[in-house]
């Protein structure tokens, strides 16, 4: 589970309280205010940022608007600032997804906006909060402007409280405002405007300081330098200019280099001098810079006495050219005397002293440069009694307290006696030969304490006889003590040592000769010792032989040791070697030799890993090695495998174990012939061809073991088997070109060639053979050869060159390549003529046919081949000229009623002119005419519309018709706009229609038509070619009676007849009632009246969730945020579920709650009663334009017809179910009850996705766990499904998600008393990827009973960005008390479908033997009612059972077998 989903779990409880209040739908009065501030912006500024601010907002839940603007002013570019402060605690997951971006919208200035609070919480924010900031290109030019605005077009302006009512959405508008900057900035010195600067020093401008009027980031330009190395009068120059090229006026500062810094005078060396009294002293002097004249002297006054101690003074001074005079600099001369006296030692430095004797010291003398009265000062002592190095010291200081440098005299006090050696241990001793020898030493004593005893002398502990060791010391004065040694007499009382080759207990196989390994033997001393064997091994008999070998040395020292040999069979297990290509799969027998009353075999198999991989199949929920080639044995009359897959178990890759036993005849054992297979393993080959691995039975974990039926272990062997990857793939040829090659005659021919590739040598030769000759025609075959290293040969490959004559003729046409001719005359053709090159003239053939009584363009194709099939054809347009007709329409109608008659053209294709006379029966209708001006004209309507003077006018006016009397006019009209190129219009598209009112008796008629009495008829077009016109006549009846027909059909993808629905028409009032049949249709034959009215309505138990699923949820959100909108109008009528006239989060909110099952209708009239699931309207209505379907057409209810002219037909209705924006439910057979809506056949599914069942389990607090896994192909982004169980048995504790992106339990789901209903979408709309069989959602349950229960799973459904990804029924798994579910769909009632009062079922009875059909009117325990017993086995089993009307709940339980 997701963190976010963990938080939202915590929250269950708040969320379905939440969900309570909202449905009471308190009215509450509120209204929050949403503004925009005023923007001033520079047109250098590039872009603009505008927040969007809010107060009084409180209780919101929702909200939606549209941002609009000028497109030629700003354009947008980005939404930010979602991070404020104020929305992190409050607008959860708030952002860019919100804004619908997309250019349709934004290149005209809009930008829509919709949110949803995903917690169906209330949100509060502070006042002047900013909740977004948008942020605009500048387009527009200096001194343009645009508000920005809430409107309502295309997403209205709405707010929606979860506490109930609607809060007012109150807007305030801001405006940016794009200027020109006129004024120049202002420029203000730092600092003096004079200024006074040292020369010589660097100069570092004060600078200046610039405002202006709106540019915030101005610079001002500096000009003008400053020499300090000059003196004199410099003038700095200050400018600037803003963004806009607005300049300052130029500001100075004058700077004056003056020099006013005397001298510097630096001392050569110290300040003070200390001088040796009596040597010479010359003074270091001094120097002096200036900081502008470079020729300064200086003055020295003062003297030293070198002859006297004391203290003397040199002073220094000097003056620059400008008169600047140094101060005094001095040095301080101490003359005095600084040299130490200097000691002499009398006698050595070095002196040698005998402990214990008293010393005297020789003593120093002492001379000094200047005094002459100085007395050695002695430091130190010598110990005499101790021995050691001792330092006396001397030293001395003259009047001045100068001292001498210390003189030392090392005195070394030192022992002369010897040190003294003493034995540890006996001074003779006996050593055992052989045996390692060590010394027990000896000590010394002295009065030195870090003497060390030294050994000498050695001892062959291997050789018996007499050795000397001898100890001496001598002590750090070399001081060496008395020698002392001791006899080591080296002994041999040791027998041999005996060891056995081969094992202490060896088996061996009866009948064959015993050799025995054998021993050897070794001795501490000699080194060859003679082994005797005794006793003997009868190997034809079985039983237990002692080998017993001994040995005596030269000492006479014996030893024995003993070996068993126990005659018993022996059984041996041999992995046989193979080979193979690589990537293939082989097969590897192990055979058996001396498998006699075998119980039991273990071992372990080993083979490298990276050469062969094991070949595995699953075995129920496990996956053991694939096992064949097994030896059966006899059991009930049958054969069964000896060695099944998991006598295996896969240790690591490159291992496994086995381990069998006898269980049929353990005390007989197994016996196998020798040579036969046990088993063989199947391995693929994943090696590099030439590597092998060898395949070995070892001890590592499990030992190589036999065991006999009697108990005993056996003696095992085996020898490895080899399996080598061969080479055995030839390369490939590959054709460089293509196979067939048409090459032209006489030119040089250069083949392509062929590519060789191997997997192992890589790129391999290509060898061809063939020839091509070029200068003779005819098919030449060139074969490529390939082989790689290992010998195998690649299929060859050919190519075939063709050499061919490949220029076709040349045709010409005889007359013009275009011709046009007039139409119903005879078109005779001038044709064409060919040549080749190679044959000379071609015979020509000509397709194509001209049409000369119908108008159009057609083509003669000319056709030439010569006799290499060269082919070569050229084109003859033909057109033939157009006639133009005028044609009355036949109309009809009611006595009294008005009629129009529409006047269509033909070929009416840039016509300039026409003109005509139109004659008809007055004593059956009369001209409708107008008052245009001061005239009466005819009525004219549907003439096509043109643009005059910048507005649209009619083409044909009611001034174009000049009345002659009693049935007859005339017409005129010209193309005045563009009589150049006239007008067009489409083919039998109407040029005007004129309205007559029907005077005649019922039945009469009159026919209209065009005369040439008084006006011809003629039509000029602008070409001024002559043209054929053409017309026919009209018929006007009055009718008898009238029929009024048409269908109801349900709105969706196809057209669904809707039975049963009734049909009112109105006819002047008067009320006349139908029923729709069958396919929907319905008819009636009326007197004809002045007004009719339609309506239609249809009762119905159908229920709000059906035909209702996440998908129309994501086509609402789609819709609001203008991503997508709903693309038909009756689409518009099924999205408004609460019957507003508007699509809003409120829809959204509405149908969630009926697919939860959370209540049962969508809206309520006025005294509280569910309206009506179905809205009824024109089924033409679907071709509105949808963002006029709550204007144009809100409900249609009712059609309406005047003057009606005659049978009324394909008076259709559309059906729309509230609540199925995506048109996609179709009514259930039989009446639609609610199992009928769970209707389905074979195959379950529908769709390329897939939901079941997955993985159940249960954890160490009995919880049980039940995934819902699925997949699909697209993205996914709606869920919808539906879980019951026995209420009796679980009860749901928690459901999670970490696929479903912001999945809120008791949000997305609703939860009953054993079941609860899913319905998610992602509100990103971003979607989420699943992979194969995911879990999309975990179930966990709490026992709360004993026994078992069945799970179902039903109306689940998948959608995609692009609708249904894949939709199921029903299926389910049995959970037994052991919370073990059956494997896949076992024991799953596949599909239900109602026919009237029988119910036919399609179930999986797979999974036991026989099944209990059990029925109940509700999900509880203890009212399950059987119904049948059906034979198990089956996956897809029908049954048809009666229907009572009661049974609601079908369930499959096991009535044989053990429990899944």
């Amino acid at each position: 589970m997701t963190s976010s989903n963990s938080f939202l779990l915590l929250l269950k409880c708040r969320f379905s309280l939440l969900f309570t209040v909202f449905l009471a739908f308190v009215s509450v009065n509120q209204a929050a205010t949403f503004k925009i501030d005023d923007h001033i912006i520079s047109p250098n500024a590039g872009t603009v940022t505008v927040p969007i601010k809010v107060s009084d907002f409180t209780k919101i839940g929702a909200m939606q608007f549209t941002l609009s603007w000028d497109p030629a002013v700003l354009k947008y570019k980005s939404v930010g600032d979602f991070e404020h402060s104020i929305l992190t605690s409050e607008l959860f997951f708030f952002g860019e997804t919100h804004f619908n971006t997309q250019a349709k919208y934004l290149d005209n200035g809009k930008l829509p906006v919709l949110y949803e609070q995903l917690f169906s919480s209330d949100v509060n924010l502070v006042d002047g909060g900013v909740i977004c900031s948008v942020t605009f290109n500048l387009l527009g030019d200096n001194g343009s402007s645009t508000t920005i605005s809430f409107s309502d077009e295309p997403t209205p302006s709405k707010l929606a409280s979860f506490a109930g009512g609607t809060p007012e959405f109150i807007s305030k508008n801001g405006k940016v405002t794009i200027f020109e900057d006129n004024t120049a900035p202002v420029i203000t010195l730092k600092g003096d405007a004079t200024e006074t600067h040292e020369a010589g020093t660097a100069y570092t401008d004060a600078g200046a300081e610039v405002t202006d009027n709106f540019d915030t980031t101005v610079t001002v330009v500096t000009s003008g330098t400053v020499d300090v190395s000059k003196l004199g009068t410099y003038v700095i120059t200050y400018t600037a200019s803003d963004a806009s090229g607005n300049a300052t006026a130029p500001v100075t500062r004058t700077v004056l280099v003056k020099d006013t810094i005397p001298p510097v005078i630096t001392l050569k060396g110290i300040a003070t001098v200390t001088h040796e009294a009596g040597t010479t002293y010359t003074d270091a002097g001094a120097t002096v810079t200036d900081n502008f004249d470079t020729t300064v002297t200086v003055a020295t006054s003062g003297t030293v006495d070198v002859s006297k101690l004391g203290t003397y003074v040199i002073t220094y001074t000097a003056s620059d050219a400008s008169g600047n005079a140094t101060a005094p600099v001095t040095r301080t001369v101490l003359v005095k005397d600084t040299i130490p006296p200097v000691i002499t030692l009398k006698g050595i430095a070095t002196v040698t002293h005998e402990a214990g004797t008293t010393y005297t010291d020789a003593g120093a003398t002492v001379t000094d440069n200047f005094d002459t009265t100085l007395t050695v000062a002695t430091s130190g002592t010598v110990d005499v009694t101790k021995l050691g190095t001792y330092v006396i010291t001397y030293t001395a200081s003259d009047a001045s307290d100068n001292a001498a440098a210390p003189v030392t005299r090392s005195v070394l006090v030192k022992d002369t006696i010897a040190p003294v050696i003493t034995l540890s241990g006996n001074a003779a001793v006996t050593h055992e030969a052989g045996t390692t020898y060590t010394d027990a030493g000896a000590t010394v004593t002295d009065n030195d304490g870090s003497v060390k005893v030294t050994t000498s002398g050695s001892l062959d502990v291997k050789t018996p006889g007499s050795y000397t060791l001898t100890y001496t010391a001598t002590d750090s004065a070399g001081n060496e003590a008395i020698p002392l040694s001791r006899t080591v007499n080296v002994v041999d009382t040791t027998g041999p040592v005996i060891t056995l080759i081969g094992e202490r207990t060896v088996y061996h196989t009866p009948g064959i000769i015993y050799s025995d390994a054998g021993a050897t033997v070794t001795d501490n001393v000699d080194e060859t010792v003679t082994i005797t064997t005794s006793g003997t091994v009868d190997a034809d008999a079985t039983g237990s032989y002692t080998l017993t070998y001994s040995a005596t040395d030269k000492a006479g020292n014996a030893s024995s040791i003993s070996r068993e040999v126990i005659i018993r069979p022996k059984a041996r297990v041999n992995p046989q070697s193979t080979s193979g290509e690589a990537g293939s799969e082989v097969v590897v027998p192990f055979t058996i030799k001396g498998f006699n009353g075998i119980s039991g075999l273990q071992f372990t198999l080993a083979w490298d890993p990276k050469v062969m991989s094991l070949v595995q199949e699953l075995v129920g929920n496990q996956s053991l090695p694939k096992v064949t080639q097994v030896a059966t044995v006899p059991m009930s009359g049958l054969e069964f495998p000896l060695i099944m897959p998991n006598n295996f178990s896969v240790i690591e890759p490159g291992k496994v174990t086995f381990l069998w036993d006898e269980a049929l005849q353990p005390g007989i054992g197994r016996t196998l012939e020798d040579g036969s297979a046990l088993f063989a393993l199947h391995f693929k080959l994943v090696g590099e061809p030439f590597s092998s691995s060898t395949l070995a039975l070892v001890n590592d974990p499990t030992p190589f073991k036999v065991v006999t039926a009697s108990g005993d272990a056996i003696h095992a062997t085996s020898d490895a088997g080899l399996v080598q990857v061969l080479d055995g793939t030839p390369p490939v040829l590959t054709l460089i070109g293509d196979a067939n090659v048409q090459h032209a005659l006489g030119t040089t021919y250069e083949d392509a060639g062929a590519s060789a590739n191997d997997g192992v040598d890589g790129v391999v030769e290509v060898t061809t053979t063939g020839v091509v000759d070029v200068n003779t025609m005819g098919s030449y075959i060139l074969t490529y050869n390939a082989a790689d290293s290992a010998g195998n040969a690649a299929t060859p490959v050919i190519r075939t060159v063709n050499v061919v004559d490949l220029t076709p003729p040349v045709i010409t046409l005889n007359g013009k390549a275009t011709v046009q001719h007039a139409l119903g005359t005879t078109y005779e053709d001038a044709g064409a003529s060919a040549n080749d090159g190679v044959d000379g003239e071609v015979e020509i053939t000509t397709s194509g046919v001209v049409d000369v009584n119908k108008q159009g363009t057609y083509f003669l194709t000319y056709s030439a081949i010569d006799s290499a099939d060269n082919t070569s054809s050229m084109t003859r347009e033909v057109i033939i000229i157009q006639v133009v007709s005028v044609n009355p329409q036949s109309a009809s109608g009611a006595v009294g009623s008005e009629v129009m008659v529409p006047f269509a053209v033909k070929g009416f294709n840039a016509i300039s002119g026409i003109q005509f006379t139109l004659e008809w029966d007055p004593q059956v209708m009369t001209l409708v005419q107008e008052v245009v001006g001061d005239q009466s004209l005819p009525k004219v309507t549907q003439s096509p519309m043109i643009t005059l003077n910048g507005s649209d006018s009619p083409l044909i006016l009611p001034n174009n018709f000049s009345v002659m009397g009693p049935g007859k006019v005339t017409f005129l009209w010209d193309e005045a706009l563009k009589p150049s190129t006239g007008r067009t219009l489409g083919e039998n598209s109407t040029l005007f229609a004129l309205h007559f009112k029907l005077v005649g008796v019922p039945g009469s008629s009159s026919t209209i038509v065009i005369s040439n009495n008084p006006t011809l008829y003629k039509i000029e077009p602008a070409s001024a070619k002559d043209i054929h016109e053409a017309a026919s006549s009209g018929t006007v009846e009055i009718l008898k009676t009238i029929v009024i027909s048409g269908r109801v059909t349900l709105f969706g993808l196809g057209q669904t007849p809707v039975p049963g629905a009734t049909v009112q028409i109105d006819v002047d009032n008067e009320s006349h009632d139908m029923s729709t049949g069958e396919d929907g249709y319905y008819q009636t034959t009326l007197t004809p009246g002045e007004t009719y009215a339609l309506s239609a309505a249809l009762k119905t138990d159908v229920t709000p969730n059906q035909g209702v699923d996440v998908r129309d949820i994501i086509q609402l959100r789609k819709h609001i945020l203008n991503r997508e909108k709903l693309s038909s109008a009756m689409a518009w009528l099924a999205a408004d579920t609460n019957l507003d006239n508007s699509i809003d989060v409120l829809d959204i909110v509405a149908i969630r709650k009926v697919i939860l099952n959370r209540t049962s209708f969508y809206a309520t009239d006025a005294n509280g009663e569910a309206k009506d699931m179905f809205r009824f309207t024109r089924l033409n209505f679907k071709d509105v334009d949808p963002l006029l379907s709550f204007t144009e057409l809100p409900e249609a209810l009712s059609i309406n017809y005047q003057s009606v002219s005659g049978n009324l037909s394909d008076v259709d209705f559309g059906a729309v179910k509230l609540g199925d924006a995506n048109g996609d439910w179709t009514p259930p057979a039989g009446g639609g009850n609610t199992l009928n809506a769970m209707a389905g056949r074979i195959p379950q599914t529908q769709g390329d996705a897939t939901i079941d069942f997955g993985s159940t389990w249960s954890d160490e607090n009995g919880n049980v766990y039940v995934a819902i896994r699925a997949s699909a192909s697209q993205a996914l982004m709606g869920l919808e499904m539906g879980l019951s169980w026995d209420a009796r048995v679980l009860e749901l504790e928690e459901m999670s998600s970490k696929v479903l992106s912001n999945f809120i339990p008791g949000v997305h789901s609703f939860e009953g008393s054993g079941n609860v209903r899913l319905a998610w979408d992602d509100t990103t709309l971003t979607g989420t990827i699943l992979e194969e069989n995911e879990p999309v959602m975990i179930y966990r349950f709490r026992r709360v009973g004993e026994g078992s229960t069945g799970l179902f799973l039903e109306q689940a459904l998948l959608a995609g960005e692009d609708g249904l990804l894949g939709r199921m029924r029903s299926t389910s798994i049995y959970l037994g008390s052991g919370n073990r579910s059956r494997a896949g769909l076992s024991g799953a009632i596949k599909s239900i479908e109602h026919r009237n009062s029988q119910i036919e079922l399609w179930m999986d009875t797979r999974g036991a033997p026989a099944w209990q059909l059990e029925s109940s009117s509700r999900l509880n325990p203890g009212e399950w009612l059987p119904l049948e017993v059906l034979d198990g086995g089956q996956a897809w089993q029908q049954l048809v059972i009666p229907h009572d009307g009661k049974m609601q709940f079908l369930r499959l339980i096991p009535v044989t077998g053990a429990e899944q």
